[in-house]
């Protein structure tokens, strides 16, 4: 029997910049009716849900892209860039 060793990548947690701890975003109602997909975001403009969206995807982790030359670098800290409702509509390195 022969054991398959595997790589385990070791991640950490990445820092944030520009992290609002109360955004306008959430003091918006949900205009949804959630249950009934056909009035349900993304099918509706919803702006809690939109928000809620572009929150969930900011990366937690460090992640690793190629820059020019093709060598590999860690990226440790993003910034972020937000909107008239505190929401986020992008991020950099």
């Amino acid at each position: 029997m022969t054991v398959k060793k595997t790589k385990i990548k070791k991640t950490t947690l990445l820092k944030i910049n520009n992290i609002i701890d109360d955004p306008k975003w959430k003091k918006i109602k949900c205009k949804c009716k959630h249950g009934d997909i056909e009035n349900s975001y993304p099918l509706i403009d919803c702006t809690h849900c939109k928000c809620n969206e572009q929150n969930k995807s900011i990366p937690s982790q460090t992640f690793t892209v190629k820059d020019k030359d093709g060598n590999d670098v860690t990226i440790t800290e993003i910034s972020l860039v937000n909107g008239k409702f505190d929401d986020v509509i992008g991020w950099n390195f």
